[in-house]
């Protein structure tokens, strides 16, 4: 959800204040006929034109089928968009864009989060994802705790509205 800039409200910064800056975009629906580098780049746009800052520390990308809550279940669903996420070249495309100062995904279980790092040398480019975002009531599997440990990805706690959020 991309808010519009009359809707905004923040305290007047002073000289030497500065912001974090965190963005969460998330994908719905099918990708094939989407250009979703370019909904990466429209969504930066309409950021900077409504808050004007044109550096994001923390830009987090999920997508609708890979909503883990904690289940013990292997969670195979939602492999098709990490599997786009790599091939499509979106990753690599925010990856590359320097006013992205961290990236990171949201609500990737063990196998998904797993699954993205595999496929992400551990040297060079792309960049690999340094957070996790988890929607998450309760303790966190030992699997994840020790892949996020390994992978050098932060786990973080949101409480995103489990409802669909849309531009």
């Amino acid at each position: 959800m991309i808010p519009r800039p009359s809707e905004l409200t923040y305290p007047q910064l002073g000289p030497k204040d500065t912001p974090e800056i965190s963005v969460k975009l998330r994908f719905y629906g099918p990708h094939d006929p989407v250009d979703r580098k370019a909904q990466v780049d429209e969504a930066l746009k309409y950021l900077e034109q409504a808050t004007g800052f044109k550096e994001i520390d923390r830009f987090l990308i999920g997508f609708d089928g890979v909503r883990w809550a904690g289940g013990d279940e292997v969670c195979g669903k939602g492999q098709e968009e990490v599997d786009y996420l790599l091939k499509s070249g979106v990753w690599e495309h925010m990856s590359e864009n320097p006013a992205l100062k961290t990236l990171g995904v949201s609500d990737f279980s063990p196998f998904h989060l797993r699954m993205l790092l595999d496929n992400i040398p551990k040297d060079g480019s792309p960049r690999r994802p340094k957070v996790n975002q988890l929607n998450f009531e309760r303790d966190l599997p030992e699997e994840l705790v020790t892949l996020a440990k390994e992978g050098g990805v932060e786990l973080q706690s949101h409480a995103d509205n489990r409802g669909r959020l849309r531009r």
